[in-house]
């Protein structure tokens, strides 16, 4: 017999996770919270995948990793690498080899490495002053001080463009950029440099001009085509960054970077616009140890339209331990990602690379295990009223609809409100369909459908304006999806209540 009974539906979650609201102010597209999950591009939520060691055994007796990439030295060579304590290695996943030489690399936590390929050279800088700017020029080679005609020693950022090699944040002067020949990647004239109002943090090729941050401006060094006169410096912006490694350029031209107060996209043109007020407040940005964003660091991942911000989450946190995921597409957040220090990240081969503080550097988005260990993943829905906050609704039951899963695993549900109870159920989100010729029985047995999603039923509970729903797995090697949730009930109508908490 039907049920007589309205609806509202949870889901898809296209408006990504919001902390900075309570959860009765979200709307049915928005999440409450949520902890190693994604957001797709249709709004389905799924736990995240797992990690893999790219480096099989530590490197340098553990040490915290300061960088790492692949480099393309020429359209048939091309290495990876990485920088772990006092060296550098060539060939992170496989055999790797110190290429280290006899340059000095100062190991520790803050003495990270920023790289830039320039006309098929690796140039390296890490901002220490007593650590000289680096190149690195053939696979099987060794790292070596970079030529740059004693203009500098040291540098803080570094960039290619318009055929030259850029380097800001200098020993000769923290407030200049220093540009080379483009003819010769060791040729610096005595005054190719621009001047800027204070040190500059960053430096990123854009579509028609090199970007320069401070923390208080953006600056353009625009091509003008004058041998005398290269390129015109204008003041762009005024709001610029606090950490360097987290200034990346989408595919679609924004430019993403990191602030104490948040995150921020600038379109070349206009003032910069703060996309993070959905992570600010005491749930989330207040727990930010935001003396330590200067070292947090970001990537843009094309394939899944996603920047990946690493920040410290945790009053006396060092590393960066949370990734928190901008999606371009859908302009929502995501996240935290977490169980992890990340002192270094990079993208190549479509896949997502870091550095950890152990020796070691991961894969991650890969395999459904954190290096054969757990993850603990939930996420929660908000509390929007079907009604109003004014009408008590009778709850019923809710409608789970989810991706069939290749093999049998369970996904717990807790119901919760301010008037509920708290109410667990669980429901399994494997395959459904039986193998025709071995266990399908007509009239009991599924139809298996490649296209299809399934969807469960489970039991709601009390009579209150709002309810919320928790979904979470923490086994290793049980990846689950959630589409959207129908929340049946019943209207009761307007009641008086003059006191919190459930009957």
């Amino acid at each position: 017999m039907a049920i007589r009974a309205d609806r509202i539906t949870f889901g898809p979650w296209r408006g990504g996770v919001d902390y900075s609201r309570p959860a009765i102010d979200l709307e049915t597209d928005q999440l409450f919270e949520m902890q190693n999950m994604e957001i797709g591009l249709y709004g389905e939520v799924s736990k995240r995948k797992g990690t893999a060691l790219l480096t099989s055994s530590e490197l340098n007796s553990g040490a915290i990793c300061t960088g790492l990439g692949q480099h393309r030295f020429s359209v048939s060579s091309s290495a990876t690498w990485g920088f772990f304590g006092n060296k550098f290695y060539e060939n992170l996943g496989g055999t790797p080899a110190d290429r280290s030489g006899s340059v000095t690399i100062t190991a520790g936590v803050d003495k990270t490495w920023l790289s830039a390929n320039c006309g098929g050279t690796l140039l390296s800088c890490n901002g220490n002053g007593n650590d000289p700017a680096l190149s690195w020029a053939a696979s099987g080679g060794n790292q070596a001080t970079a030529n740059v005609s004693s203009r500098f020693t040291s540098a803080g950022c570094v960039a290619w463009f318009d055929n030259r090699a850029f380097w800001g944040d200098l020993s000769s002067g923290e407030d200049r950029v220093w540009y080379g020949s483009q003819t010769d990647l060791t040729t610096y004239g005595a005054n190719d440099f621009y001047q800027f109002d204070e040190r500059v943090v960053a430096i990123a090729p854009m579509k028609s001009f090199l970007a320069v941050l401070t923390e208080n401006a953006i600056w353009g060094l625009f091509p003008t085509g004058n041998a005398l006169q290269p390129y015109s410096r204008q003041r762009r912006a005024d709001r610029g960054t606090v950490a360097r490694r987290s200034v990346v350029v989408s595919e679609i031209g924004w430019l993403y970077f990191q602030r104490e107060e948040g995150m921020y996209r600038w379109d070349g043109a206009n003032q910069p616009e703060k996309i993070s007020g959905p992570l600010d407040g005491e749930r989330y940005w207040g727990t930010i140890r935001t003396t330590r964003l200067a070292e947090s660091h970001a990537i843009y991942v094309p394939h899944k339209r996603q920047i990946q911000f690493c920040v410290p989450y945790g009053d006396s946190q060092e590393s960066m331990n949370h990734k928190l995921l901008w999606n371009e597409q859908l302009e929502a957040w995501a996240g935290p990602h977490n169980g992890f220090a990340l002192n270094a990240s990079s993208y190549f081969n479509n896949k997502i690379y870091h550095g950890y503080h152990n020796g070691f550097a991961l894969q991650h988005d890969i395999g459904s295990t954190d290096n054969t260990g757990s993850i603990n993943a939930y996420f929660v829905t908000g509390a929007t009223p079907p009604v109003s906050s004014s009408d008590s609704v009778r709850w019923l039951y809710a409608r789970h609809q989810f991706n069939s899963e290749e093999t049998n695993l369970n996904v717990i549900v807790q119901q919760r409100g301010p008037g509920i109870p708290s109410k667990l159920n669980e429901f399994d989100v494997g395959d459904p369909s039986d193998a025709l010729e071995t266990e399908f029985v007509i009239g009991s047995s599924v139809i298996r459908g490649t296209d299809w999603g399934s969807f469960i039923d489970t039991d709601l509970y009390g009579y209150d304006p709002f309810t919320q729903l928790k979904y979470l797995n923490a086994n290793a090697s049980e990846q689950f999806t959630i589409r959207r949730t129908d929340l049946m009930y019943k209207p009761i109508g307007k009641e008086t209540r003059y006191s919190t908490g459930t009957d």
